[in-house]
Parts: C-alpha cells; sequence; structure tokens
C-alpha cells in the first residue's frame, strides 16, 4: 500500500487494511503473481457528476465543481515516482479501480461522459491503461433501487463506450443502508 511509502497491508492504516484494495491486491498476486501496490485515493460520498450541495467533493473534470481527480493524480504520480526510482520494483502494468456512485443518484446526468472522461484523464496523466469498474449495488432495506438502477445504466453506459474501462465487478452487493 502506498502511504507516501510502500508498506505491507498489515503496517498500513486500518481502513485500507480491511478494505477491498487489501483483498484485491492478494487476489492478483494469487491469479499473476505480481506484486500490487495500491494507492488508494478514494473519498466516501463523492460524486462523479456536478450534485448541488455534495460536502464530500466531485471527480467532475470542471475544477470548480471538484478536485478529486487532480489530487488523486497527483497521488498515483508521487506513488509512481517512488517505485520508478527504486531498484526494488519494476512498474509492468497501471491501472485504476473504480468503486463510486451512490451519492450520483441525484446528479446531472452526465456521469457517463464524466467516467470516460476520468478513464482518459488517468491515461494521460498518470499512464493507467485501464480503468476497472465495480458497479453500484442496492442498500439492504430496498431503498433508492430504482436511482441506483440508474446509476448502474449510467456505468455499464460508460463500460460499453470506452475501451479504457472495463467491469471488474457487477454489483457491490447488500451494503448497509445509512
Amino acid at each position: 500500500a502506498w502511504e507516501g511509502s510502500i508498506k505491507d497491508f498489515e503496517n498500513a492504516d486500518i481502513n485500507l487494511q480491511s478494505s477491498m484494495f487489501a483483498k484485491f491486491s492478494q487476489t492478483y498476486f494469487d491469479l499473476n503473481g505480481l506484486i500490487c501496490v495500491v494507492a488508494q485515493t478514494a473519498v466516501g460520498g463523492s460524486t462523479l457528476q456536478d450534485v448541488a450541495g455534495n460536502p464530500s467533493g466531485s471527480w467532475n473534470s470542471d475544477k470548480s465543481v471538484g478536485t478529486l481527480r487532480y489530487d488523486s493524480a497527483s497521488t498515483f504520480a508521487e506513488c509512481l515516482q517512488f517505485l520508478y526510482s527504486s531498484p526494488l520494483y519494476n512498474v509492468q502494468e497501471i491501472f485504476t479501480i473504480w468503486n463510486q456512485g451512490e451519492a450520483d443518484v441525484n446528479g446531472d446526468g452526465t456521469y457517463p461522459a464524466q467516467n470516460v472522461s476520468l478513464a482518459e484523464y488517468n491515461n494521460s496523466a498518470i499512464g493507467a491503461e485501464s480503468m476497472t469498474t465495480v458497479t453500484v449495488g442496492y442498500r439492504r432495506d430496498g431503498s433508492r433501487k430504482t436511482e441506483l438502477d440508474q446509476v448502474r445504466g449510467w456505468q455499464y453506459e460508460a463500460i460499453n463506450s470506452s475501451s479504457l474501462i472495463n467491469l471488474g465487478f457487477d454489483r457491490a452487493r447488500d451494503f448497509v443502508a445509512l
């Protein structure tokens, strides 16, 4: 895990230890025999679209809406600079994992275009060859299913319209409704 330096997940921030990224990294190693360094830049409650009044920030390409994509690229660039400068590491592939969308249920409908724009930005800014998407799931209590279906539709629209975006996992399942 990248936290200003490379750390084993056991020595990383407790939230990162228990995240999907730790499991993904282990599974990636098990399948490919390659170490997967995770530079986690997730921000809970963030949006991709311009959603009025969202305090968590936005991944939107318009800097007046949010700067998360640019902040994230800066973190990735710092991590990559460290990896490239160290004789211990041989970077073979760069990709991002996108697991976001619930906060976009009240968005302006630009989700697919912003999703493609984010993948293109990551490709040009940090050399990410692909963006693997985990589509949004449903709440255990069944609330907001219609809105979440809309976001899932937008996610599939982006996946189907860009060679940079692929489906990694269909639906995070049964997360606890707030």
